[in-house]
């Protein structure tokens, strides 16, 4: 809603006069004013893209489900604190933030590449 407010109501007014539609005025006042925000919103997302909550899966996982519910936080906890593979468990631990930092990177790219395409307000 901020980012709206931000937006200067001469655009409308001009898109008015000119006899634009209130889809028109969505599509080409609106939506390229929260394209930014848009885009700080999908960075921010695809930070944790990839941490699943372990508190959860961890108290509903019971033997029956566990092959199915199995995700990298938990599998990490059973191999490093319960098997004591310390370094296994730090392995997989870096491999999956190697893999969060590259899915960060390639949206931070992506972002880039949209922002460079729209004009913002």
């Amino acid at each position: 809603m901020a980012t709206l407010a931000n937006i200067d109501t001469s655009l409308y007014e001009a898109a008015k006069v000119d006899g634009a539609s209130l889809f028109q005025r969505i599509r080409h006042i609106d939506i390229p004013g929260l394209t930014s925000i848009m885009v700080l919103n999908l960075i921010m997302s695809a930070g944790s893209l990839m941490n699943v909550g372990f508190e959860k899966v961890w108290l509903l996982q019971t033997d029956l489900n566990k092959a199915t519910s199995d995700v990298i936080s938990v599998y990490v906890y059973q191999q490093g604190i319960e098997n004591a593979k310390y370094s296994y468990s730090t392995a997989v631990g870096l491999f999956n933030t190697v893999i969060n930092i590259i899915l960060l990177l390639l949206v931070n790219r992506m972002a880039g590449r949209i922002s460079d395409e729209t004009s913002f307000i």
